[in-house]
């Protein structure tokens, strides 16, 4: 199943589902993706959102693969550039990979069609960039890791703007660090330190709310 999800071999999952092989079965080893990034005691779905592997992401999900397991570990992204999460749930996992890659692949679009807790909460992630949160949602994590298609996606979901997550002792709401994005980005757009474009991500906060 492993291999079959590593290379999105659709017809070799669904093969494999038809043979028996149960889709919250966690697998025993270390769980590598295509670069390098790996989950711990993850289930199916769990590393097809690691892989991106959509048609893998699909046929599981019709086969009543469970959008809320938990994933004890993952580290996500290109080796020196992983984030690392305890206690994730999928949607963690495919918002983590689509920022890295520069896209999800539809994966999440599939998630949330298969009802996946769009304000599911993660334990613990230490993004890649530094910042570090407990309790956080799919949109913190999106909107840490700068990803506005992720955040779009998420918002048009009725992702919950007002959830809080803590980074360090100090709470914070997704609509706190979007705002905070927004501002950054008009900053540096201003200044002409590089060529950002705040209107993305202030269309997707107050453009839907």
């Amino acid at each position: 199943m492993m291999s079959a999800i590593l290379w999105d071999d659709g017809s070799a999952v669904q093969t494999l589902i038809n043979q028996g092989y149960e889709v919250t079965t966690t697998f025993r080893t270390l769980a590598s993706g295509p670069m390098g990034d790996t989950a711990r005691g993850s289930h199916p779905l769990h590393f097809a959102c690691l892989c991106l592997s959509a048609n893998s992401v699909v046929i599981l999900l019709r086969a009543g693969a469970p959008t809320e397991s938990n994933c004890p570990e993952a580290f996500v992204g290109a080796e020196r550039s992983r984030s690392a999460f305890t206690n994730c749930k999928a949607m963690h996992i495919a918002t983590a990979a689509a920022s890295s890659t520069g896209s999800d692949n539809g994966v999440i679009t599939h998630l949330l069609l298969h009802d996946a807790d769009v304000d599911s909460k993660c334990e613990r992630a230490n993004l890649v960039n530094g910042q570090a949160f407990s309790g956080c949602s799919p949109l913190h994590i999106a909107t840490a890791l700068e990803n506005e298609h992720v955040v779009a996606t998420l918002i048009e979901r009725n992702a919950d703007l007002e959830a809080f997550c803590f980074e360090g002792a100090s709470i914070k709401t997704c609509r706190q660090l979007l705002e905070s994005l927004i501002s950054t980005r008009q900053i540096m757009q201003q200044s002409g330190l590089r060529n950002y474009d705040a209107e993305p991500a202030a269309q997707a906060l107050y453009g839907n709310v």
